[in-house]
């Protein structure tokens, strides 16, 4: 199910935080030592887009149930945009031209969730939805927007790495901690 997923992301980010908070960063180069904190917020931001994936579901069945075809069709592609920018997010490296991608697949998420708002804005003011389907859609709507920005987040994050990886690892820190650096091994 998708909170037994959702929660297994959540363990699997606490125990990288607990494992990361007793690593010392005496000796490291000084780029892996600068890889850690980056790491931890990938996975802050992966834990709470999974926190938030239920979202989809309840908007997929919210969005067919309470709002019947009034807006079914905006959810829809709501929730198509979200499945390809997943798609775009699930890239294992980056090749040429992937930020522009992904900034494109961003920009349509960003289109259909505003029309889907939109939609369901103008069905509750017309009354063909209730104030409080509305609400629902509304809020749902919003977490999947929440969602997809900390997958965004993430991946942007992931791919810079995975790009500056091949870079030379520079000086070390100094295990005197006196902020002078020693050089490579």
């Amino acid at each position: 199910s998708v909170e037994a997923h959702a929660d297994a992301i959540f363990r699997l980010g606490r125990s990288v935080r607990s494992f990361a908070v007793t690593v010392r960063m005496e000796g490291m180069s000084r780029n892996l030592a600068e890889t850690i904190p980056r790491q931890l917020r990938i996975s802050r931001y992966m834990e709470e887009a999974a926190s938030l994936l239920s979202e989809i579901q309840m908007i997929d069945h919210s969005g067919k149930r309470q709002s019947g075809q009034v807006t079914k069709p905006e959810v829809e592609a709501l929730l198509e945009a979200a499945r390809q920018a997943l798609l775009a997010c699930e890239v294992q490296a980056p090749e040429p031209g992937w930020r522009e991608g992904l900034v494109a697949q961003r920009n349509s998420f960003e289109k259909a969730y505003q029309q889907t708002k939109t939609a369901v804005l103008q069905a509750a003011a017309s009354h063909r939805i209730s104030i409080e389907d509305a609400d629902r859609l509304l809020d749902a709507g919003s977490a999947v927007r929440r969602m997809m920005d900390q997958f965004f987040k993430a991946t942007f994050m992931l791919n810079d790495q995975t790009e500056r990886s091949g870079e030379d690892d520079g000086p070390h820190l100094n295990p005197q901690g006196d902020g002078r650096s020693i050089p490579p091994r």
